[in-house]
């Protein structure tokens, strides 16, 4: 039998420490026995340098993102197929899968809000052989779901790449629905409006594209929504309509400019990286503010652009209502010829800020192929952007998770979403970290929040005092940044005192910092506390960051472990343990650690040898 030498780690802390083809489907095929994270996963944050990127579970790409206009904390997000999530308070998030009774649904998914705070979100349907496309609403932000109805149903063939939006304004088309679609089996792209807040569907009207029908909301002078803009691409064309009466009726066709598609061709499609396919799908979004650039339109796309770079991102805007656009300004602010692709475009409704998203490879001149999501914002009605920054804070290859699909190409998804809330907006993107089709959501402007240090011995009687910092931000992010303060539980005798030093809860120049101060009345319950210190903007309540202080209250840790982790076990005052623990005991306590040895696990036997202080 084989002797194999184990011993103990113990620490006792007392102290601180060429041309698309025409019928280009671009419905996702997700392979059996796919892994998606269940119904009911919450949220985690991941923190890197400070910055946050919230992990909200693994799904199969392809996200949209939607904030209530009425709660600038309540925005709801889904991945394919049918993976919705949403949160009350703009920080923890909850899985919560819509059901569709009677419609067997297949992706694409999009949502909008309406002025009342009602949010519709389409899906694709095939019902045996009938295509079309389904709606659901929620009433309660995204808790429960009711109402589906068909916007159209074909025997056709798919009705492909959906897109919705809905008049948030207060103008004589307020709460109107729109949807526009690919219709295969049939010629052009589709049009729907419902007039009564999803309960039934105008007959479809039809328009000349290929694909990527996008719909949006604009101004009409001073109609508020008397605008409704239906975008699509046919031959390497940007076709943009016009409808000045909520949808019944459209101008005609104007091209508002002319591409090459993004990428390099592979597989009958354009793709980037190691043959993913990608699109130069039009993203509309207009100004509904009362700023200086109200009623531009603005569309933004990837293409192809003379010279050596495969795919940039570009925008052109119209100040005419559709009628005559700019030429394409280039958004990345790049000096290598890497891929940047996918983007996605949100306006916000007060403030007229321009949000633009989009992966980009950069980082990485050499292959091309290490990626992060990037986004800049205009502040001047889209005459030019701010310094690109990452989004994201860690590297992904998307080759490493490009699920393959029946025409040969790889899929990580064929859209991301965008959100515009003030001064800030919601990113969400598929994120490749973990080698995973992982699902993230992150703000950006966005600030940085450290604090020092993370953990407190305290004792009766004692004050003890540490620091806040706001260490560096993301993007022209201008907001006071306020500071609260709270527990995980209050002690069942004596006092903990929270305060702010000389009354300082707040940072409005950066980097800053605040210190936050902790004092002890009376005779407090000892136990470990979780002090969490809470940062969010000062005007909408949005790009919230909770940081966590464990305060020892009368308290010391023991940490105890083996270097033969789940094989060999230990005792600590009686109950036994295979894995490294982090224990809380009063000050003064009696704490008993038993080695139990030998442990025979098949031919090894295990001997305890000594203790070790970590070492």
């Amino acid at each position: 039998m084989k002797k194999v030498l184990l011993f103990f780690f113990i620490v006792f802390i007392v102290s601180e420490v060429h041309s698309q083809f025409s019928d280009q489907q671009s419905i996702a095929i997700q392979p059996p026995f796919f892994n998606a994270s269940p119904n009911g996963t919450q949220s985690s944050v991941v923190i890197t340098n400070g910055f946050d990127n919230i992990f909200l579970g693994t799904d199969f790409g392809e996200p949209y993102i939607a904030t209530n206009p009425r709660d600038p904390l309540n925005s709801i997000c889904a991945y394919n197929i049918n993976n919705l999530y949403y949160t009350l308070d703009g920080y923890n998030w909850i899985k919560n899968i819509p059901s569709f009774p009677t419609f067997s649904v297949i992706g694409d998914p999009v949502m909008a809000y309406d002025s009342l705070g009602t949010c519709y979100y389409a899906q694709l349907y095939q019902n045996g052989a009938t295509y079309g496309i389904a709606v659901v609403k929620s009433t309660d932000k995204g808790v429960n779901w009711v109402g589906a109805t068909s916007v159209y149903s074909t025997t056709a063939g798919l009705s492909d790449k959906e897109w919705i939006t809905a008049d948030q304004t207060a103008g004589p088309y307020s709460n109107y629905v729109y949807v526009g679609w690919r219709q295969f089996g049939e010629s052009g792209m589709r049009f729907s409006r419902s007039t009564n807040q999803g309960v039934s569907w105008s007959a479809p009207q039809s328009f000349i594209g290929g694909q990527g029908a996008y719909v949006a909301v604009g101004p009409n002078g001073n109609i508020q929504g008397g605008s409704v803009y239906f975008a699509a691409t046919q031959g390497g064309g940007m076709y943009v309509n016009r409808s000045t009466d909520g949808g019944a009726t459209f101008s005609p066709q104007v091209i508002a400019a002319v591409i090459i598609p993004p990428g390099v061709f592979c597989q009958g499609r354009y793709t980037v990286k190691n043959c993913i396919r990608n699109n130069e799908f039009p993203r509309v979004a207009a100004d509904n503010s009362y700023t200086a650039t109200r009623g531009n339109v603005y569309v933004v796309f990837a293409a192809n652009p003379s010279g050596p770079d495969n795919a940039d991102i570009f925008l052109i805007k119209s100040t005419d209502y559709g009628i005559n656009w700019t030429t394409p300004l280039r958004v990345n602010d790049d000096a290598t010829t890497t891929d940047q692709w996918m983007p996605s475009v949100s306006v916000d409704n007060t403030t007229g800020k321009v949000f633009i998203c989009w992966y980009d490879s950069r980082m990485d001149p050499a292959s091309n192929l290490q990626t992060r999501l990037y986004a800049a914002v205009s502040t001047n009605g889209g005459n030019s952007f701010s310094v690109n920054e990452n989004v994201s804070d860690v590297n992904f290859n998307p080759n490493n998770m490009a699920v393959g699909q029946p025409g040969g190409e790889g899929y990580i998804g064929d859209y991301i979403g965008n959100s515009a809330i003030g001064n800030t907006s919601l990113n969400a993107w598929m994120d490749g970290r973990n080698n995973s089709l992982g699902s993230y959501v992150s703000y950006f402007p966005d600030y940085a929040m450290t604090v020092n240090p993370e953990k407190r011995n305290i004792n009766n009687g004692d004050s003890t005092t540490f620091s806040t910092v706001i260490p560096a931000i993301k993007g022209p992010y201008t907001e006071r940044v306020k500071f609260s303060l709270s527990l995980d539980s209050l002690p069942q005798s004596g006092t903990i005192q929270l305060s702010f030093a000389n009354g300082k809860d707040s940072i409005a120049a950066f980097p800053d910092s605040v210190t936050v101060k902790v004092k002890l009345t009376g005779s407090v319950t000892p136990r470990k506390y979780k002090l969490h210190i809470k940062g969010r903007s000062s005007q909408t309540g949005t790009n919230i960051h909770i940081r966590t202080v464990d305060l020892l209250v009368n308290s010391s840790e023991l940490i105890v472990g083996t270097n033969r982790g789940n094989i060999c076990e230990f005792k600590v005052n009686g109950t036994q343990y295979n894995t490294s623990q982090n224990l809380t005991f009063p000050n003064g306590s009696q704490v008993t650690v038993q080695a139990i040895s030998p442990k025979t696990v098949g031919f090894n036997r295990y001997v305890f040898v000594n203790w070790s202080d970590n070492g």
